[in-house]
């Protein structure tokens, strides 16, 4: 494909692109007896897990299988049994099995009832019954006693200790934080609260698709960027908070910690933002996809500065290794400003916004806003069959009570310290020291490339390069030749000569390689820049 073409499409189009070239080189190699791999540094999806919950999530199937084939069933036919306390059943069935999984749904379940005082029984039955996967998620939002798990779980990674706000969150379970943003956006047009011509501010650089959904057609809405520094902030200039006055902007979104930046947003920015948004933006709805929150330490989120206007979007795929899996929650404030502006929706459009709704309920007038969202989710009509399946909530319990449980954090420590070697392994390729920032996560490293090349090479190459030459050209380059994929910053609204490399997803040694191949392609550039001078 055409350079010029290449830098039209989204990131993940030109990965498909910078694949299909990477993969035709090896593929040729291959052929002449030269053994090659492509080294994709490019996808985010983790190729470390967390086990414990998984192979508890095992023994809880087994569990209520043998129990669902009792008095009745058969080789190959069970039945879902009435009700009963199955915790001292599941006690006792856990007790020969000497495995990590074993221990750790033991632990939970005493956990469970001990700190969070969930009643034993309840609780042991909604998982055993939730696990089989025979019956639709009752209620389709999220289930009882998974909430709470959930919601003890979250106070905990994005309000510090103390912290938490008053009020109590309500929570929606989804298909991973893709399905959460999908659906969010239909409610909010649907309930009147997004209409076309309506801006929505992103703090940017940020995950790619958020840029996107903004402007899709069906939505028809005004895309406005907060910047904040790609390379060397985490703050929140004061000019771009104040681009908030401007009433026509309804949403507010952010990545908080931020893609592909790989670092927390200040608090005094959060801290700013939020008393900014109680003095003069009441209306202000703020989104914050905090799915990289389980890896930072400290961290705070928005909705500890107002609860009652943020929407959080959580996901257990980076943390837990499990992006396969899809799990993922929106969480609001039982009163939120969502409600609050409704209710005060001129009457014709709150009828529109109401009639949708009449189906499920003989008062929709009275639905709230996050019950409207799990109606959408299944474009209202098919509501009844909703919400994300039982199987996947229970393993979502499980993580909750895992990173819940863990006391001296050793599984959170052992990822940060193997994204540490992979970020240090990089820039041991690359031939530079990395920088230092307390505050990374270093899921992603962004790198300013013309800066590696004044670093490698000189000024007047940096300056060359940024005249005469594009980051896609050397992507493309960096995947014909080296077999080495990442992704252009320009997709992120980060500086067009930035890219993206994803730590999470290569062997640890394998990042000394990547760096290698990032600095060879400089390198060939730098020949030919010479070249062409001589």
């Amino acid at each position: 494909m055409a350079i010029g073409k290449l830098e039209s499409l989204s990131p993940f189009e030109i990965q498909k692109n910078l694949e299909e070239t990477a993969h035709s080189t090896c593929l040729s190699r291959n052929r002449k007896g030269d053994p090659c791999n492509v080294l994709d540094a490019g996808r985010a999806s983790p190729n470390f897990l967390n086990t414990a919950p998984r192979q508890a999530l095992s023994h809880l199937i087994l569990f209520a299988s043998e129990w669902a084939s009792g008095p009745g069933g058969g080789d190959f036919l069970g039945f879902r049994h009435e009700k009963r306390d199955l915790n001292r059943e599941l006690r006792e069935y856990l007790g020969p099995i000497k495995n990590p999984g074993a221990e750790f749904l033991d632990h939970a379940l005493r956990f469970a009832e001990e700190v969070l005082e969930l009643d034993p029984g309840d609780f042991v039955y909604e998982l055993a019954d939730a696990s089989l996967g025979d019956y639709y998620p009752t209620p389709p939002r999220i289930l009882p006693h998974v909430e709470k798990c959930v919601e003890a779980y979250l106070n905990n990674i994005l309000f510090p200790a103390g912290e938490a706000p008053e009020g109590k969150f309500a929570f929606f379970a989804t298909e991973g934080a893709t399905a959460a943003i999908i659906s969010l956006f239909r409610s909010l047009r649907a309930n009147r609260l997004l209409l076309s011509g309506d801006r929505v501010a992103l703090v940017t650089p940020t995950f790619p698709p958020y840029l996107d959904i903004p402007v899709l057609t069906d939505y028809e809405l005004v895309r406005i960027h907060m910047e904040v520094d790609p390379l060397y902030g985490r703050h929140i200039p004061d000019s771009e908070i104040e681009i908030l006055k401007d009433p026509s902007i309804k949403v507010l979104f952010m990545v908080n910690p931020t893609n592909p930046t790989s670092t927390s947003l200040s608090e005094e920015s959060l801290r700013k933002i939020g008393r900014f948004v109680r003095e003069e933006r009441k209306d202000l709805i703020v989104v914050t996809d905090a799915v990289y929150a389980a890896l930072a330490d400290g961290h705070r989120d928005i909705a500890a500065e107002i609860p009652a206007n943020t929407i959080v979007l959580f996901s257990y795929s980076k943390y837990f290794g499990a992006t396969g899996w899809r799990l993922g929650v929106v969480m609001m404030q039982e009163h939120n400003v969502a409600d609050m502006l409704i209710s005060r929706l001129e009457k014709k459009e709150r009828t529109l916004a109401d009639r949708r709704y009449g189906s499920v309920s003989g008062d929709p007038g009275s639905m709230s806003f996050i019950d409207r969202l799990v109606s959408d989710s299944r474009d209202v009509a098919l509501v009844h069959t909703g919400g994300l399946s039982c199987p996947q909530q229970v393993l979502m319990c499980l993580f909750s009570l895992f990173g819940l449980m863990e006391e001296n954090r050793t599984y959170k420590k052992q990822v940060q310290a193997l994204l540490l070697r992979r970020k240090l392994n990089l820039y041991k390729g690359l031939g530079l020291d990395p920088p230092e920032d307390p505050h990374e996560i270093n899921y992603y490293v962004l790198l300013d490339i013309p800066a590696v090349a004044e670093s490698l090479h000189g000024k007047p190459f940096a300056r060359f390069l940024k005249a005469h030459r594009s980051a896609e050209e050397y992507l493309l380059s960096l995947a014909g030749n080296r077999l080495t994929l990442c992704l252009p910053g320009r997709g992120f609204a980060a500086p067009a000569w930035c890219i993206r490399v994803a730590l999470a997803n290569l062997d640890d040694h394998v990042y000394i390689a990547v760096g290698k191949n990032i600095r060879d392609t400089l390198e060939e550039f730098y020949h030919q820049w010479k070249a062409s001078k001589t």
